[in-house]
């Protein structure tokens, strides 16, 4: 009888552990190289997430990264950018409010790439383009004028 009470009275005044939020993925990945144009920087972590969570940005030399809008949605903490991130290495730093009011939070690096040369308009290709043109009107001329004066 006694054990019996003992393990009751245990069970009853037991508190369930409180977990906290943890990081589960993020994209981009901690330590990763992402690919030019990046957009968005999202987070998902194991629980529900409350108002207040937020993603801060920062460039080399941690200068804040503006125009920064964090959405909640779900276990999912996504980080918008107004403008394309330019090539450079990043600090992401995050802090999740759990439901139950709790804070944790985080920080990762992560680099954008320089985007290809061949991928890359390339500003002297119009006025290659216009040379030619100008080249084979020239030799159409001077075609044109050789003839006219070897006819006299």
């Amino acid at each position: 009888m006694l054990a019996l009470a003992l393990a009751l009275g245990l069970a009853l005044g037991a508190k369930p552990a409180l977990a906290h939020a943890e990081l589960q993925r993020a994209e981009p990945a901690p330590g990763s190289t992402a690919p030019p144009g990046l957009a968005a920087i999202v987070l998902e972590l194991n629980e529900p997430l409350a108002p207040g969570s937020a993603v801060t940005l920062y460039r080399e030399a941690f200068s804040v990264v503006a125009d920064v809008e964090t959405r909640v949605e779900g276990v999912v903490m996504t980080a918008a950018l107004r403008e394309a991130l330019p090539a450079g290495n990043y600090t992401v730093e995050w802090m999740a409010v759990g439901l139950d009011g709790h804070t944790v939070q985080g920080s990762y690096q992560f680099a954008v790439k320089a985007p290809d040369q061949a991928s890359r308009p390339r500003a002297i290709l119009p006025w290659l383009a216009a040379a030619g043109g100008a080249l084979a009107i020239g030799l159409a001329l001077a075609r044109y004028w050789r003839r006219s004066n070897s006819a006299r």
